[in-house]
């Protein structure tokens, strides 16, 4: 029957694809710094796991008498620094795991089914609605009556525009007097 201008909600519909792709990206390096903070965590068991080795070392060579204090001591705090780092990647872990959403694994990256996407996708799909709205389509064929709109008219929502009879149905609303008849 008719088309309104596109444009506005062109752009409208094309902002929230932008926000769902960026919502996606954010997904992804969430997921990545998830994957660089378990590496991180690995990182810092195996350096704690050195240094109780070190630090082991040390207190047998330091009951003998081999070594001196400052070495043991060098030791010792490599091993406390070492188990606060383990102590700081598994927060940084757990921290990148609640921007996922709390129960996520750097293995499940591929899916988006995350609130962030979820809102994205319904405001594209409610773009995409609004940008249907734009080609106004008979429902049936018929004759169009009463028309009120012509091009470059401003339209307000619940605005009749026109009329349309059926063709295919045609029908005749009378109220005779019973003298008429």
């Amino acid at each position: 029957l008719l088309q309104l201008d596109p444009r506005e909600y062109k752009v409208r519909f094309d902002q929230a694809q932008a926000q769902l792709d960026r919502a996606r990206q954010s997904v992804d390096q969430n997921f990545a710094q998830l994957e660089a903070a378990e590496a991180g965590e690995r990182l810092a068991a195996s350096q704690l796991n050195q240094a109780k080795i070190d630090f082991q070392r040390a207190r047998e060579l330091r009951q003998e008498g081999v070594v001196s204090l400052e070495f043991y001591d060098q030791a010792n705090t490599a091993m406390q620094v070492a188990t606060a780092d383990v102590a700081l990647a598994d927060h940084q872990v757990q921290q990148a795991r609640a921007a996922l959403g709390g129960k996520a694994s750097a293995a499940d990256h591929t899916h988006y089914d995350r609130p962030i996407v979820a809102q994205a996708q319904a405001a594209l799909e409610g773009a995409r609605l609004d940008l249907s709205y734009t080609v106004l389509r008979a429902p049936l064929s018929g004759i169009i009556t009463r028309k009120s709109v012509h091009v470059g008219n401003r339209i307000q929502p619940g605005e009749p525009l026109m009329a349309l009879v059926p063709t295919d149905r045609l029908y005749i609303t009378a109220n005779y007097k019973e003298t008429q008849l």
